[in-house]
């Protein structure tokens, strides 16, 4: 009987062992193939000219907002029918489009432009590459920007659910309702707001507006005492975030040379992974230890803090982002620009 014991004790620590060591594949799996929405975005970067490209970089993400929203829906829907169809069905999913994407959408670039991409060293990504376009003024100091915002950002993103069951004592289904009200709000404003905003504002202008509005309501948001107030907060809210995802992208694309974009884009979107690692550990620390409402302050103060450093290096005049829309072709070329201050 011991042998026995023994021997059901290691099949059950081998079956698990198995199965975390799956999940893990799969995750790796899906992170060396999830590259695509960095992808998308260097797509439509090429495509679009830099008046445009606010507006193409908005359509994508409200294109993926609401496959965030639809997608839970659809997998819920269709648990009923069996645990593994959702999966089934996601794979389905991502094989049509992957065909839809190799028989129907064209190449981005022209061969002349393919050509000249291949003789531009600074196309490749080498460790003293990245060290020098971390120096350069534009580029390094957007990064800088996205990542003080991802931060603020994945912390409200990371905690909301917590700090909804916390703080108002919501039910699930209340928090994921309340979730699905954000990823709407964020979609409508990259697919309506962000063209017209463009057109009348310069860029610069809207990062650093976007950015203090953002820091306000991410604070007001720690100390929402119900759900009436919540929504007049997260309503504002959705529409700062929204537009400073799709600025800041636009001008990340126009800091950098066409050969850079695509691995800028990746930079970007490695920088901000490391805020979504950073932002629970912070966040589930200080909403435990201090209070519900310092997730909030905390991402408020972030953002705020960021203000003058958007507006001294992109919305102050005389800067290359400060430019009214209606002036912009005749704005200096990103590669000769120099921040003011």
């Amino acid at each position: 009987m011991p042998y026995l014991r023994l021997t059901q004790r290691g099949f059950l620590i081998l079956g698990w062992a198995s199965a975390l060591w799956m999940l893990f594949a799969g995750r790796l799996l899906d992170g060396i193939t999830g590259g695509n929405f960095t992808v998308a975005q260097s797509y439509i970067a090429d495509v679009t000219t830099a008046k445009e490209r606010a507006r193409g970089l908005g359509l994508t993400g409200a294109a993926f907002g609401l496959g965030f929203i639809i997608g839970p829906a659809a997998g819920g829907l269709l648990s009923t029918i069996g645990p593994s169809v959702p999966a089934y069905v996601a794979a389905a999913i991502a094989l049509a489009n992957a065909l839809q994407v190799y028989l129907f959408l064209p190449e981005s670039l022209t061969p002349e432009r393919k050509a000249a991409i291949s003789t531009d060293r600074k196309g490749v990504v080498t460790l003293s590459g990245l060290v020098e376009a971390l120096r350069r003024p534009l580029f390094g100091d957007i990064l800088g920007l996205r990542f003080g915002f991802g931060l603020a950002f994945a912390t409200f993103q990371t905690m909301f659910s917590l700090w909804g069951l916390k703080r108002l004592n919501l039910e699930p289904q209340t928090i994921g309702l309340l979730l699905a009200y954000v990823g709407l709000l964020s979609a409508v404003v990259q697919l309506v707001l962000i063209a017209p905003l463009t057109r009348r504002f310069s860029e610069g202008w809207l990062l650093t507006v976007s950015l203090g509005l953002t820091g306000v309501f991410l604070t007001l948001w720690g100390f929402s005492p119900n759900v009436p107030l919540l929504l007049a907060v997260l309503t504002p809210l959705c529409f700062a975030i929204g537009v400073q995802n799709t600025v800041s992208q636009s001008v990340l694309s126009k800091s950098v040379s066409p050969a850079e974009m695509g691995g800028a884009f990746g930079l970007s979107s490695a920088i901000q992974s490391t805020g979504s690692i950073l932002a629970p550990i912070i966040g589930g620390v200080i909403l435990g230890s201090i209070g519900t409402w310092s997730p909030g302050v905390l991402g408020g103060i972030i953002c705020l803090a960021l203000v003058p450093f958007a507006w001294r290096r992109f919305a102050k005049p005389g800067t290359r982002f400060s430019v009214p829309p209606q002036a912009a072709e005749a704005a200096p070329p990103v590669s000769e620009y120099q921040p003011a201050g």
